[in-house]
């Protein structure tokens, strides 16, 4: 099993969305080196017009670390390292950070039967928000359906769905308890 965790920035401020390509290249650093992290990714902010999607300014970084159960990340979130990036980004009140943790499933694309490697340079991150009455039917629907038709679409090299997980937050950064 894999376990991720994302740590998100926002801002309301347009000035500050070019910010995360050049956010603390120091204190991601130290984010990687975390205890227990196997992979870290980090998604800045991609102006595009999706004619699926129209709700605003996105997160303007998400990094993303993996590990490999929840006590983990558990002691990861613990530590001296997380605590000084999470204040360091605290310091600037134009950015809000939030995060979550999730199970990554895998899927096989195009002809495939198994799951390949994670190899994809670019993502496509699609969050879902509370709230639902049918969390489980929701998660089953998407899971069951979703990566099915994505694997059809050329030129895919990775797909992987997140479904929640039961974790303890050490620390006082907001949940987004996505779906």
């Amino acid at each position: 099993m894999t376990i991720s965790h994302f740590l998100i920035v926002n801002t309301s401020d347009r000035e500050l969305s070019t910010f995360g390509t050049a956010f603390l290249k120091e204190e991601c650093q130290a984010l990687a080196e975390l205890p227990g992290v196997e992979r870290m990714d980090r998604y800045d902010l991609a102006e595009f017009d999706d004619p699926m999607t129209d709700d605003g300014l996105g997160p303007i970084l998400t990094i993303q670390t993996c590990y490999q159960d929840t006590a983990s990340l558990e002691k990861a979130l613990k530590s001296e390292g997380f605590k000084n990036l999470h204040e360091s980004i605290a310091t600037n009140r134009d950015m809000r950070i939030s995060h979550d943790a999730m199970e990554m499933q895998f899927y096989p694309v195009a002809d495939e039967d198994e799951p390949g490697e994670w190899l994809a340079p670019l993502s496509y991150v699609v969050r879902y928000h509370h709230p639902t009455h049918e969390l489980e039917a929701f998660i089953d629907f998407y899971t069951s359906h979703h990566p099915q038709i994505e694997r059809r679409f050329p030129s895919i090299r990775s797909i992987m769905c997140y479904v929640p997980i039961e974790w303890k937050d050490p620390g006082d950064i907001e949940c987004e308890n996505y779906m």
